[in-house]
């Protein structure tokens, strides 16, 4: 059973630094091309951008934790897909929040609306993937779609 965990671990945090990484440079080209910091504030706004980027990362790592070890510790395999639904709400609502406070802090001219779409789609997936390929056993099918994963994963 506990090598079944480490498994998991190890592919959550796989898919985790692949995404990570992958959001990483979606939120840096997006910067470069598409979103316009009021003049003489470009690189300062950058490097503010990617503090909250690696905030939304420690959200999406707590989040997974959460889901891991509170459902299997504490929760019954009954009615876990409702109980997931919960924490992917939460996930979103803190992805938004994330840029919310990013922006109201540090305003754009043009391009919010990318910075909004790219934090709060980018931090639903940070959860949705990694829950869908390493939940454990008891709820490896509560997360949306994830019998279809479970084919693609490589098995331990």
């Amino acid at each position: 059973m506990k090598t079944e965990h480490l498994y998991n671990w190890l592919i959550i945090i796989f898919i985790f630094i692949v995404l990570g990484g992958l959001t990483y440079l979606l939120i840096s080209i997006a910067i470069i091309n598409f979103i316009f910091p009021a003049e003489g504030t470009s690189n300062v706004w950058i490097d503010i951008a990617l503090y909250y980027f690696y905030g939304l990362l420690a959200v999406s790592f707590l989040m997974n934790i959460a889901w891991y070890g509170i459902e299997q510790a504490f929760i019954y395999p009954k009615n876990t897909r409702s109980h997931w639904y919960v924490y992917m709400i939460i996930q979103i609502i803190l992805s938004f929040a994330i840029a919310f406070t990013l922006l109201f802090l540090n305003p754009l001219e043009e391009g919010s609306w990318l910075i909004y779409l790219i934090f709060t789609l980018c931090g639903a997936l940070l959860f949705y993937l990694p829950t869908a390929f390493g939940s454990p056993s008891a709820f490896k099918y509560a997360p949306p779609m994830a019998n279809e994963f479970r084919k693609i994963r490589p098995t331990n």
